[in-house]
């Protein structure tokens, strides 16, 4: 019988399995092995210092490489480094014994080492240590790692003091970088001029390090008259926390190309204004602190689909003033937005408000909207604009899968934001009442008060229960049994 089945058809069940069962399978006959396998090891993690303890490492290590050769099927692989690559012997242990110990880790060694050049499928390295060094053969693996064709992205967690050798890669076109500021990265982003993001948290060696902290660090590098292609520039930690105004007009043609930017430095207005001037138009922002530059910068094109503001400063006069160009922004991008995070610190203008919800009430394609809101907006009993967002949520954004809304007040005593939140929580309560369209079979609504789901279970007959997830922070002196769910039937039925 299986074997009459077409293998589209063997396919799309593995395909569709979960791992667990596409491991079993692998156990099920020879024909369902070549199916599965692929998918069992298209993400590997390997331990190096699993080596120590299991039983089943040197039998796994052989497969890689022989057999089955395992190694060709990696795409992805999250490999960690321990701290300690040998651990001390016994001081009671024979010199015999000790040698015997090391010559299995050679071994042990000299598999993994001989596996990397057939993983010929691999396109992603993860890549993890905390360790004050790397082993011996750090620098060949390197080498054997950078010399696979298909190895386009590299993702770098250093927590020790060492420079990873990353000059062997030369066909990366995805780095993230976590970890101390590091020579060998700046080569890297040299002899990679094409790669298109970079996602780069650095922080310096020591609290007396005196080097600079300037975003324009990363392409320090590059030779003269060669810019970088970066579509995607997400930045952080102390060593990337600057960018100076007379580094602007030499920072701009780097970013040619850019169309992502994250960051929570404080960058020169001089920088949305070149933005502007170049004609570099981003469809993702996540920045804090709004200008009038960079609100004005947004309003100068179309197509921006993600924006992510974070204020940490307290209102002011001149804040008022930048925050009532917001719903313009939104307007003008409204048929392109799918992701909009609007979160200040503190009450004032930038909470939700109706100008704000009108606006956002034309983003028909949203997906995941994050605002937040004040005493003031949620003690209205009438026209409540928590009231106003709940009704478009169920009317107005069918894509709308992540909806969070937050309080805030002027200070930060946990009672005087509880009472909001539990305003917030009491107006998303009556969701347990609201009719819901038989096209939306999930629902998540989340707080500072509670996490929330409504999930139809009968489209025919509109049966859907409301349920409270879990209680978060302001929540959580209530008590959740009677928070469990509310089922909601609706009769009206002409069968």
């Amino acid at each position: 019988m299986l074997l009459s089945v077409p293998n589209e058809i063997l396919n799309r069940i593995a395909f569709e399995a979960d791992s667990r069962t596409r491991r079993r399978l692998r156990r099920t006959c020879q024909l369902l092995r070549d199916v599965a396998t692929p998918l069992v090891f298209e993400s590997v993690n390997i331990n190096l210092s699993w080596r120590r303890h299991s039983s089943s490492a040197p039998t796994f290590l052989k497969s890689l490489n022989s057999g089955p050769k395992l190694a060709q099927h990696i795409i992805h692989l999250s490999l960690c480094l321990p701290q300690s690559f040998r651990p001390y012997p016994s001081r009671f242990a024979s010199e015999a014994r000790k040698k015997t110990r090391d010559e299995r880790l050679d071994s042990f060694d000299a598999l993994f080492l001989g596996a990397i050049s057939s993983m010929v499928s691999l396109k992603s390295l993860f890549w993890m240590s905390d360790g004050e060094s790397g082993p011996h053969y750090a620098k060949l693996m390197f080498e054997l790692f950078g010399n696979l064709p298909l190895l386009s992205k590299l993702k770098i967690h250093g927590y020790g003091n060492w420079d990873v050798p990353l000059s062997p890669f030369r066909h990366i076109r995805h780095i993230s970088f976590l970890g101390q500021r590091s020579n060998e990265l700046i080569t890297f982003l040299g002899y990679n001029p094409d790669i298109e993001i970079i996602d780069a948290f650095v922080w310096s060696r020591s609290i007396d390090d005196d080097q600079s902290g300037s975003i324009s660090w990363l392409f320090s590098c590059l030779p003269t008259g060669t810019y970088s292609t970066v579509k995607t520039l997400r930045i952080g930690g102390e060593m990337l926390r600057q960018l100076y105004a007379y580094e602007i007009p030499k920072f701009i043609p780097h970013l040619r190309h850019l169309e992502s930017l994250t960051t929570l430095i404080n960058v020169p207005d001089v920088l949305w204004d070149g933005l502007q001037e170049h004609g570099i138009c981003l469809v993702s922002l996540s920045y804090h602190e709004p200008t009038l530059a960079l609100l004005s910068y947004l309003s100068s094109y179309t197509g921006l689909r993600e924006l992510s503001l974070n204020m940490s400063s307290d209102p002011t006069n001149g804040t008022l003033h930048i925050a009532s160009l917001l719903p313009a922004v939104i307007t003008l991008n409204s048929s392109s937005l799918t992701t909009v995070r609007i979160v200040p610190c503190h009450s004032g203008a930038w909470c939700l408000d109706h100008p704000m919800l009108d606006a956002l009430a034309l983003c028909r394609g949203l997906k995941s909207l994050h605002v937040c809101a004040d005493k003031a907006r949620t003690r209205v009993e009438e026209n409540n604009v928590i009231d106003r967002l709940l009704q478009a949520f169920l009317a107005l954004w069918p894509n709308l899968w992540d909806l969070q809304i937050d309080a805030v007040s002027r200070s930060y005593g946990f009672e005087a934001v509880r009472t909001t939140a539990s305003q917030i929580h009491r107006r998303i309560l009556a969701l347990r009442f609201a009719p819901l369209s038989p096209e939306r079979p999930k629902v998540h609504v989340s707080s500072d008060f509670a996490a929330y789901s409504v999930i139809i279970h009968d489209q025919k007959n509109n049966i859907h229960s409301f349920k409270v997830q879990y209680l978060r922070h302001y929540g959580e002196k209530e008590s959740w049994r009677k928070y469990k769910f509310w089922r909601r039937s609706d009769n009206t039925n002409d069968d």
